[in-house]
């Protein structure tokens, strides 16, 4: 049974990568696209034609009553996407949340709280989970004993704004998704970069994982090249990951695993794969497909606002320049 979709929300990731997954998730029977809302009319209009939504709005408040959907897709800037999420909750709709959900932790226990009180089933949006690669990654890393270390290197060109921290949630959250673990200690260090402009660093994390794995993340922010690229060495056996990110230079990706110093098996994204499009290859696709399987059974998804909380920790710390946090 297709289920009712609304989205708040018509900006440029609904656009790039949104509407092929709705469009696709429509054509094959798993969604009815009800309505969308911005407070932009004429996007929410514009966005309704391109993209096959039956309806389109400014109010959110109307666009639940009159289309009644059976659940909710917010993907509205980081700054209001916690007070958006939080107020929404009382119509007891599913939800799925882009990330960040919240810009620091006291909104994020306020939304996780609202969330709990009304009883919603929810998903917060880390569409790295979902990237075909890295569902083949993690599937392997089930069977291929301990494992010791995670990297993840995120390098970016010319991101200069003081909010990046907002995207460096990605690779915080693929390290500890990829060690199978919340972490337990990171020591942050910052290197300047002040011919950037003020406050501008590259960003480097020490981690260690409440399982005992260890891990790096690296965030390379005015580097000369847009990836992200993963390590994780286990007993006798290493996987390299480079991931398909918004038609970086790494597209379609690979993964690789080597043994004995040699590589025994080098797939690219096109063996691994949901489909040839950004969408597809960055995981949107399968993560809203994902979404409305647990919208019909009813199943709270592991990606929920009490995991978010620690990616949205170490973003404050991040974004206020501390050098350690700990998990109390």
């Amino acid at each position: 049974m297709a289920v009712r979709v609304a989205l708040i929300g018509c900006g440029e990731l609904a656009r790039d990568y949104y509407a092929p997954a709705f469009r696709r998730l429509a054509k094959e029977g798993a969604a009815v696209l009800a309505a969308c809302c911005d407070c932009d009319e004429d996007k929410s209009r514009a966005y309704a034609v391109e993209t096959g939504f039956e309806k389109s709005y400014s109010d959110v408040k109307r666009m639940i009553r009159e289309s009644g959907p059976d659940c909710m897709l917010i993907a509205t800037p980081v700054t209001v996407t916690a007070k958006t999420a939080a107020d929404l909750s009382r119509f007891c709709i599913p939800m799925m949340i882009e990330k960040p959900p919240a810009l620091n932790a006291v909104d994020g226990e306020l939304l996780k709280q609202a969330l709990q009180k009304n009883g919603v089933l929810h998903q917060i949006a880390f569409n790295r989970h979902y990237m075909p690669l890295i569902r083949e990654l993690k599937s392997r890393l089930k069977v291929s004993g301990d494992i010791q270390n995670v990297q993840v290197l995120m390098s970016r060109y010319r991101r200069t704004e003081p909010t990046f921290y907002t995207t460096a949630i990605h690779s915080v959250d693929l390290a500890r998704y990829l060690a199978g673990a919340p972490y337990e200690k990171v020591r942050i260090s910052y290197q300047s970069l002040p011919q950037y402009g003020g406050g501008v660093d590259n960003i480097f994390m020490d981690c260690r994982f409440k399982n005992g794995v260890s891990g790096q993340v690296s965030t390379l922010v005015c580097s000369g090249t847009v990836n992200e690229r993963v390590m994780v060495t286990c007993d006798d056996r290493s996987f390299f990951a480079r991931l398909p990110v918004w038609g970086c230079s790494d597209c379609p990706g690979t993964l690789e695993v080597h043994e004995q110093g040699l590589p025994v098996s080098v797939k690219s994204g096109r063996e691994i794969s949901d489909g040839p499009g950004a969408s597809e290859m960055n995981g949107f696709y399968a993560e809203i497909r994902g979404f409305l399987q647990a919208v019909e059974s009813g199943r709270q998804p592991e990606e929920s606002m009490e995991y978010a909380m620690q990616a949205v920790k170490i973003g404050e710390c991040i974004n206020n320049r501390m050098n350690e946090f700990e998990e109390d």
